[in-house]
């Protein structure tokens, strides 16, 4: 398992039977906010293999940083402004940020990575971001570049291309790269927005094609949507969103080489009105995805999800599942934030049968739109009870944009048939009157009475 604050997970996806995990630790402790970008390769059965730096400049190559402030308008002795030379260690890193400049001036410079993506072979690419200014006086000067960047399997820069003319920001018009997709042949497929769509490749070699028009009815479907993951042939998975609506969402398959679209395929509102943070492809039929309450299986066919992993059952202290791929149908690696305390934490998650978890006196806890102040306070005293343990039922999981107090309905029915929880958390929606005069609510201050 990871544990750990001072981290934070750009991608974590499978190749074959090798998991790759990218992520950034970072350092508070200097002058500089520094973050190194590792990956680490994982067999399936969440076991190390081995973890290498990812630095974001070739030695040599890294800019300058700021001297740091030292409280004084004396510029340094070192006859270049202040700057100082990288130390190798410095270089290696994926972000610097200064904040700190001598009195009456001001100096800003950060490195970061975005939009990466990993190969087959275990080759991971991602555009590198570089920004600077600084106010010296009352010259103000500024300066952003852009690359993609390349390294193999080992974590050496073996290709760099220069974004930058194509992503600098023009006075009529502004561009950004919406996605990235690594295709058979070696060759990267950049899709742009901003004022329009538009794409362009990336050669094996690391040259830069000229830019493509994305056809409009495409461009209103990425306009609205998110890529969900590749398909087994290559193919982005879009999830769309209507364009008349909004209320309805889709899910269609993009050929990037060919600007092919598929017909769209309406997906339930156990998705669209649930809401996800991390969808993924899983075959041609299944998608998996985590919201508020734990992780899910849905049939794209069917338009049902069977929920996998519930968090507060399983004792976890969040409300997403930021990042996991799925291994099996029964375990799964993932990354969350732990709301108790800020941290980072995730590892390798198996599913446990009923039968092998130690038998315990279970009291089902009922509401809708549970807060995680409850939740919090039923996983501590999970972890800590020998005898009891409490399964938390949510009944805003069954409201729709249709039907906004379906929860609530199914939630009356389940008592009024007898399938009464042992702790009820009450709302304005729900009947307390027939509740009572039915007997199925208990007053608890006759009960404490009765224990003395």
């Amino acid at each position: 398992g990871v544990d750990t604050v001072d981290m934070g997970v750009d991608l974590l996806t499978r190749q074959g039977d090798t998991v790759y995990f990218l992520y950034e630790l970072y350092d508070y402790s200097g002058e500089y906010v520094e973050s190194d970008v590792k990956m680490a390769t994982l067999k399936t059965d969440g076991t190390l293999i081995r973890t290498v730096d990812l630095p974001l400049w070739k030695e040599g190559e890294a800019p300058a940083t700021p001297e740091p402030s030292t409280g004084e308008d004396t510029p340094s002795d070192n006859g270049d402004g202040g700057a100082v030379a990288l130390t190798e260690e410095a270089m290696a890193a994926a972000t610097m940020d200064v904040m700190d400049a001598p009195a009456d001036d001001y100096s800003y410079m950060s490195t970061n990575l975005g939009r990466e993506a990993i190969g087959t072979d275990g080759t991971v690419y991602g555009i590198r971001n570089f920004y600077k200014e600084s106010y010296v006086g009352d010259e103000y000067v500024s300066d952003s570049q852009y690359a993609l960047l390349c390294w193999d399997a080992d974590g050496n820069i073996v290709r760099e291309t220069d974004l930058t003319d194509l992503l600098a920001e023009k006075e009529d018009s502004s561009i950004w790269v919406y996605d990235m997709i690594l295709n058979e042949d070696g060759s990267v497929t950049l899709v742009l927005s901003g004022d329009s769509w538009k794409k362009c490749t990336v050669t094996p070699e690391g040259e830069l094609t000229d830019l493509k028009d994305i056809p409009q009815d495409v461009a209103d479907i990425l306009g609205n949507g998110n890529r969900a993951g590749l398909t087994a042939d290559g193919k982005c998975q879009i999830t769309y969103w209507d364009t008349e609506t909004y209320s309805d969402m889709y899910i269609a398959s993009y050929d990037p080489v060919t600007d092919e679209i598929s017909e769209g395929i309406k997906l339930s509102e156990a998705i669209s009105n649930g809401g996800y943070y991390n969808l993924v492809s899983g075959d041609e039929n299944t998608l998996y995805y985590s919201n508020d309450y734990g992780l899910y299986r849905y049939d794209i066919q069917k338009a049902e999800s069977t929920q996998i992993m519930s968090y507060i059952n399983s004792d976890l202290s969040t409300n997403s599942m930021a990042q996991f791929v799925m291994l099996s149908e029964e375990e799964f690696i993932g990354f969350y934030n732990d709301y108790q305390d800020g941290s980072t934490r995730g590892g390798l998650f198996t599913h446990v049968k009923p039968e092998d978890i130690k038998d315990k006196a279970v009291l089902v806890l009922t509401g809708e739109y549970i807060d995680w102040n409850l939740r919090k306070r039923v996983v501590d005293y999970n972890k800590a009870s020998e005898d009891y343990r409490i399964v938390v039922k949510d009944y805003s999981t069954y409201n729709t944009s249709e039907d906004y107090n379906l929860g609530t309905k199914q939630l009356n029915n389940d008592i009024i048939s007898g399938n009464m929880p042992d702790i009820l958390i009450v709302d304005y929606d729900m009947t307390m009157e027939s509740y009572i005069s039915k007997g199925l609510i208990a007053n608890v201050d006759d009960l404490i009475a009765k224990d003395g």
